[in-house]
């Protein structure tokens, strides 16, 4: 089982889990009672083994806590009338407002999802496999008059909490803060199409057994609820008119298949999904200047052509090598010779620069 829709339950488990209901959280005890007022034949058949039993049988649920108004302390009275007529009991009950719950014979009951089932289980349950008549019944001495209808068990339970324990005078904690409770489920849409039949082989599937029988005469809430109740139920066809109506359960609707006119109407159960959560808000659009554009890299700078060199480290031009002179040939009339004049000096070249390259200067010729 993966959920509560997963898990159904008969009219028979709805009534037991009503009376253990008043035994275990109602009461500390129980009781026999003989109702008084009644004619009461005996069964023709044994129960148990056990003959001769009463058509009426009832039994009180008691509680151990002493009530000052009250020396009953009767908390519930179930009473089972298997007779095929109504009786009139009377039956003892502490006084105060109270709760009358009676299940019929003739409610045959389906099976229904759990999910039907109030969260705290408490009862009477009105939406379950049975469709149980619940009234209020005011109790203003120490017993209460019960009119049963035929073959019914009716219960009858006040409506006032357990009693709360003595006052202490010692401090106490305050109770841990619980969650609060989830909300109620959206109550059903029913979309009425008046006019409209819908039956098996005509826009629709007949849930009953046999096929073609009436689920039942009753108002139109309480075949709501039986549809409700019913799996795969997903409409009813009721007949035209006030007050009891002719109720038919239907599965798989299609309205545009079913007959039209007639005396009946056809109610569609639309299930209303919960709304989704709201979308969270988007963040607040806040205008931000634009990012300044990145500054551009500097550029390597540029090589400086390199300076002129310098005029004293240019090399100095040479003079030209002094031209010999002419030689004629001895004369007896010329003079002897005279020993020809030193050559002029030249002053000796600059070194040249350190990046130049130096050669050597030619010697001068001697003359």
């Amino acid at each position: 089982l993966t959920s509560e829709t997963d898990i159904s339950i008969s009219g028979g488990v709805q009534i037991f889990s009503h009376l253990a209901q008043l035994a275990l959280n109602r009461s500390t005890g129980s009781v026999a009672l003989d109702p008084s007022g009644a004619f009461c034949p005996a069964l023709d058949f044994d129960v148990d083994g056990v003959g001769g039993l009463s058509c009426v049988q009832a039994v009180a649920f008691t509680s151990g806590a002493a009530r000052a108004d009250s020396a009953i302390n009767t908390e519930a009275v179930v009473v089972i009338n298997r007779c095929a007529y109504p009786l009139t009991v009377v039956v003892p009950l502490d006084e105060g407002s109270a709760t009358r719950t009676t299940y019929l014979a003739a409610d045959m009951g389906d099976w229904a999802s759990l999910s039907q089932i109030p969260l705290d289980y408490a009862h009477p349950w009105t939406y379950a496999s049975l469709h149980p008549q619940v009234s209020a019944v005011q109790n203003n001495g120490q017993s209460v008059s019960l009119d049963l209808p035929p073959q019914s068990l009716t219960a009858v339970s006040l409506d006032h909490a357990s009693p709360p324990p003595a006052l202490s005078t010692s401090p106490s904690k305050p109770p841990p803060l619980q969650p609060p409770p989830p909300p109620p489920p959206p109550p059903p849409v029913w979309e009425l199409n008046e006019n409209v039949n819908c039956y098996n082989g005509m826009g629709a599937t007949d849930l009953e057994i046999p096929a073609g029988s009436m689920y039942g005469s009753m108002s139109l809430s309480d075949c709501k609820r039986a549809c409700a109740s019913t799996p795969r139920c997903e409409a009813i066809t009721v007949s035209k008119g006030a007050g009891s109506i002719e109720c038919y359960r239907r599965a798989d609707v299609v309205i545009g298949g079913c007959d039209r006119g007639g005396m009946y109407d056809t109610h569609v159960f639309k299930p209303v999904s919960p709304s989704p959560p709201p979308l969270p808000l988007p963040p607040p659009l806040i205008s931000s200047p634009p990012p300044p554009p990145p500054s551009p890299s500097p550029l390597p700078p540029s090589p400086s052509p390199p300076p002129p060199p310098s005029p004293s480290l240019l090399p100095l031009p040479l003079p030209p090598p002094p031209s010999p002179l002419p030689r004629s040939p001895p004369s007896l009339l010329s003079p002897s010779p005279q020993p020809s004049p030193p050559p002029t000096s030249v002053p000796p070249p600059r070194p040249p620069p350190a990046s130049l390259p130096s050669s050597p200067l030619p010697s001068p010729d001697p003359p």
